[in-house]
């Protein structure tokens, strides 16, 4: 995964306060609120699914980023992490770019803690300019594999 120039001169302009599971809750919440809007019909982040997130969040396992401006939070994303491998869940924005900022400094985090395998599920339109691509099932165990024996840490 990469940084995109435009966004790395977003996150040079420095809008954004960014945070670590400060306001994992909130970021949660907003990610289901958008992820409902979109797919009234099949959200998977269900009431129910949220808890469970609380649940590894209090456990040490999901984490957010956030984007802040002026003492309020407009980004931000969540995902799981662990040893080596952080999965993407979500990701939210109220203003423009504060979500793309949000994610480009979760990924120097993981880079700068020495996480080696980033899984967004799927690659989107909104994944692939940051590098994402699809691997196959096989060469994902091997990645996979790697990524749980490592030792590190999201904090």
């Amino acid at each position: 995964m990469h940084i995109p120039r435009s966004v790395a001169r977003l996150v040079r302009r420095g809008d954004f306060d960014i945070r670590y599971d400060t306001a994992f809750a909130a970021v949660l919440r907003q990610c289901a609120s958008v992820h409902d809007r979109e797919n009234a019909d099949d959200s998977w982040l269900t009431p129910d699914a949220q808890e469970v997130y609380l649940r590894l969040h209090e456990l040490g396992f999901a984490h957010s980023t956030e984007a802040w401006r002026d003492g309020r939070l407009v980004g931000g994303e969540f995902g799981l992490g662990i040893n080596g491998l952080y999965a993407a869940d979500s990701t939210f924005y109220l203003e423009p770019n504060a979500g793309k900022v949000a994610f480009a400094h979760l990924l120097d985090r993981l880079r700068s803690r020495g996480f080696l395998l980033y899984d967004t599920r799927v690659t989107s339109g909104a994944t692939r300019p940051f590098g994402a691509y699809t691997v196959s099932r096989d060469d994902y165990q091997v990645l996979l594999q790697e990524a749980l024996s490592a030792d590190v840490a999201f904090h």
